[in-house]
C-alpha cells in the first residue's frame, strides 16, 4: 500500500545496504525491517534463501508477515515454538534445495555453539573434538566448538544470500568472544546486516565487534581501532578503561565509518511524527513497604514471611551492592512476601498500583465509562511484578494479557492489542521490559506505563519506541512511576 511504501530517506539506506554489509542503527520505527527486504531486492538477491536471526516474538509477528506481504512468492519459515521452529527450518531448507524463495527465521540460542574442548585438553583431545561431524570452529586462544545441533551445522553449511541479526545488542554480538558471536562468525552469506536501534549502549567500543562480524577483514584489530579512534586511560592495576570518541575526532569518526553503519534518528527521518510526552509520577510507599525498603537499606538483611503462614519466614541477604539495589527496586514497587516455593513475590501492597489505575483511567483503559479501542502498555522488569499486576487488573475487570519470555505463542495477544481483531474493549498488554523491547509494532498504545526501570536507560527507550512508531499522529503518552 502506499502508507507503507519506502520513504526518501528509506530508499536512501536501501541503496546503501544493496551495495555493502551494513549495521543499520536508525531508531525503532523508521522501517529497517522493510529497508533490509528491500536492499535485497535493490541488489538483486531476492531469489534463493535467506536467513533471519531475531527475537523471538519478532520473527511471526514483524519478519514473517514484511517478508510474505512484500515479496508474494517467498515463504517465511519459523515458530515461536522451539520444536515446530526446527520442523518449520528443516521445511525450509527443504523447499530451499527444490529451487523455492525461502527466508529462514531463527532465535540467537538456534546460532550459539557449545564447546566441545578446552585450549589445556590433550592434543589428542582437540584432535578428536576438531574431528566431529559437529565441529564448527577454533577461537584465537585453541578452544574447540561444535554447532549446537545437525541443524544448526547444516546452517553452518548454506550459503544464504542475505544474513541479518536483528536487535543484535541482545544477542551478544557486541562481544567478540561469546558464543553466538563465535557462531554467526561461520555464517557465510552475499550480503550481511545488523540492525539495532541501541547499537552501542553508551560505550562506542561496543561498535567494533558489530563492525568486525560484518567486514572482518576491514576491522581485523580490535586494539588499533580503539587506538585510533577512541580515548584510552591507565585504570586500577594498570587496566586501560576506553572512553568516548576522541573529542577532535567525531566528525571523522562517523564520516569514516558512513558506509558501513547508517544511523537515522526518528525525527529527524520522519519530521511530522508527534513528539512524546513523558511524565513522572512521585509514589509514596506504603507503610509496610517503607518498613521493608528501610529495614534492607540499612541492614542488607531482611525477614520475610509467607503470604499465607506467617509463621514460616525467609532470611533475604545481600551480598554485594549490585543485589542490594536489585532488592530494594523490588521492595520499591512492592510489598514483598514469600511463596510456597521459596520465592520472593510483590504483593498489591503497593503505592504504585493506585498512581497506575489512576493514569489508565486518564488514557481510557477502565472498566467504567471505557473508551473504545483504547490500548496501554505496562512494563516491568520484574515478571513476578508484571504476574501480579496482571492478576490485579484481571480483578479490577480490566481485560489484559501478559508479554513475557515464558509466552508460547504471542500473536493472539498481539492481533489483539492492535485491534485486527475488531474487539473495541479497552485492552492492556502487560509485558516484561526485556520481552516487549524488541521489534514489535505497537502504535495503538495511547499510553506506555514503566513500572520501574533498567540499569541500561536504551532499554527503556526500546521499550518505548514499540508505540512510537512512523505512523502516529497523536503524542504518545509515556508515564514512569517511581
Amino acid at each position: 500500500s502506499r502508507k507503507r511504501a519506502p520513504r526518501p530517506y528509506q530508499r536512501a539506506d536501501i541503496a546503501l545496504m544493496a551495495q555493502a554489509n551494513i549495521l543499520n542503527a536508525c531508531q525503532p520505527g523508521t522501517g529497517k525491517t522493510l529497508s533490509t527486504i528491500g536492499a535485497a531486492v535493490e541488489a538483486g538477491l531476492e531469489q534463493g534463501i535467506h536467513l533471519v536471526c531475531a527475537p523471538r516474538t519478532s520473527l511471526e509477528n514483524v519478519w514473517k508477515i514484511e517478508v510474505e506481504r512484500l515479496l508474494p512468492g517467498h515463504t517465511f519459515y519459523t515458530s515461536e515454538n522451539p520444536t515446530e521452529r526446527r520442523k518449520q527450518v528443516a521445511a525450509g531448507l527443504a523447499a530451499a534445495a527444490r529451487g523455492d524463495n525461502v527466508w529462514l527465521g531463527v532465535i540467537f540460542e538456534d546460532l550459539r555453539v557449545k564447546k566441545a574442548a578446552a585450549w589445556d585438553s590433550t592434543p589428542e583431545e582437540l584432535a578428536e573434538a576438531a574431528k566431529a561431524p559437529l565441529y564448527a570452529r577454533k577461537d584465537h586462544k585453541g578452544n574447540v566448538y561444535h554447532a549446537n545441533s545437525e541443524q544448526h551445522a547444516q546452517l553452518l553449511r548454506t550459503h544464504f544470500q542475505t544474513f541479518t541479526i536483528d536487535e543484535f545488542h541482545k544477542a551478544g554480538l557486541n562481544n567478540s568472544n561469546s558464543l553466538f558471536t563465535l557462531g554467526t562468525d561461520k555464517v557465510t552469506a552475499k550480503r550481511h546486516y545488523r540492525l539495532s536501534g541501541t547499537p552501542m549502549g553508551g560505550k562506542p567500543v561496543n561498535l567494533f565487534p558489530v563492525l568486525r562480524s560484518i567486514e572482518p577483514e576491514q576491522f581485523s584489530n580490535k586494539w588499533n581501532w580503539i587506538n585510533k579512534w577512541l580515548n584510552v586511560e591507565q585504570g586500577y592495576a594498570g587496566h586501560k578503561v576506553v572512553g568516548g570518541i576522541k573529542p577532535d575526532m567525531e566528525d571523522t569518526f562517523y564520516n569514516y565509518h558512513a558506509k558501513y553503519m547508517v544511523r537515522r534518528l526518528k525525527r529527524e527521518a520522519l519530521p511530522g511524527l508527534p513528539s512524546k510526552v513523558v511524565e513522572v509520577v512521585l509514589c509514596t510507599m506504603t507503610a509496610t513497604q517503607r518498613e521493608q525498603y528501610r529495614k534492607f537499606d540499612a541492614d542488607a538483611e531482611v525477614r520475610i514471611h509467607g503470604a499465607k503462614d506467617t509463621d514460616g519466614s525467609k532470611l533475604i541477604v545481600s551480598d554485594c551492592i549490585l543485589a542490594e539495589y536489585s532488592r530494594l527496586k523490588q521492595f520499591a514497587n512492592a510489598y514483598c512476601v514469600v511463596n510456597a516455593e521459596g520465592e520472593v513475590v510483590p504483593t498489591e501492597d503497593s503505592a504504585k498500583l493506585d498512581a497506575l489505575l489512576e493514569k489508565l483511567d486518564e488514557f481510557g483503559v477502565r472498566k467504567q465509562d471505557p473508551e473504545p479501542g483504547a490500548r496501554a502498555i505496562v512494563a516491568s522488569m520484574s515478571k513476578r511484578m508484571v504476574e501480579m499486576v496482571s492478576a490485579w487488573l484481571t480483578k479490577k475487570g480490566i481485560a489484559n494479557d501478559m508479554l513475557t519470555g515464558d509466552t508460547k505463542d504471542s500473536k493472539p495477544i498481539i492481533k489483539r492489542f492492535q485491534g485486527t481483531d475488531k474487539n473495541p474493549e479497552p485492552y492492556i498488554m502487560v509485558m516484561t521490559t526485556q520481552t516487549g523491547g524488541v521489534s514489535l509494532n505497537l502504535e495503538q498504545a495511547g499510553s506506555v506505563h514503566i513500572l520501574d526501570e533498567s540499569w541500561n536507560p536504551d532499554m527503556e527507550e526500546q521499550l518505548e519506541d514499540r508505540g512510537d512508531r512512523g505512523e502516529r499522529t497523536a503524542p504518545l503518552a509515556v508515564v514512569y512511576y517511581r
